[in-house]
């Protein structure tokens, strides 16, 4: 089983428009389907994996559920990467925002604004230190 941090990618959207590939599936394909989706759900968040390596594990996942998976893993793909994206943009947005000391006293906490500075905390502590070691400049 994969332990999600709260930094991860905690959910997964099945679509509408996948069901007309699902449907026709029988009930023990579904639940194929549904196992190597959920896999490579959350494989594809914390490293890049292609629909074949968890297709390896389900020797018995027959053409159609196989075509059907790979419908719906390129669209987990593509909403994964879509998901990455927006992180790493609102994580160093609030950085930036920590940095300039747009949350209240001194450091970012105190005055009005501790709730947002407590709640931003996490995601900024998260966030890789740039400095000489990465040869980039700091922030």
């Amino acid at each position: 089983m994969i332990a999600l941090a709260e930094e991860q990618k905690k959910s997964f959207v099945l679509y509408f428009d996948m069901y007309p590939s699902i449907r026709v599936l029988p009930a023990d394909q579904k639940g194929m389907l549904l196992g190597a989706v959920f896999e490579y759900a959350q494989s594809a968040a914390e490293r890049d994996i292609t629909p074949e390596e968890i297709m390896a594990r389900y020797p018995d996942m027959s053409q159609a559920c196989s075509m059907a998976f790979r419908f719906v893993a390129e669209t987990i793909r593509r909403d994964t990467e879509k998901w990455k994206a927006k992180h790493k943009r609102y994580s160093e947005a609030a950085k930036v925002r920590w940095e300039k000391g747009q949350y209240a006293g001194e450091g970012g906490y105190g005055g009005r604004g501790d709730e947002k500075a407590a709640c931003m905390r996490k995601y900024i502590d998260q966030m890789p230190k740039r400095g000489k070691q990465d040869g980039r400049n700091d922030v």
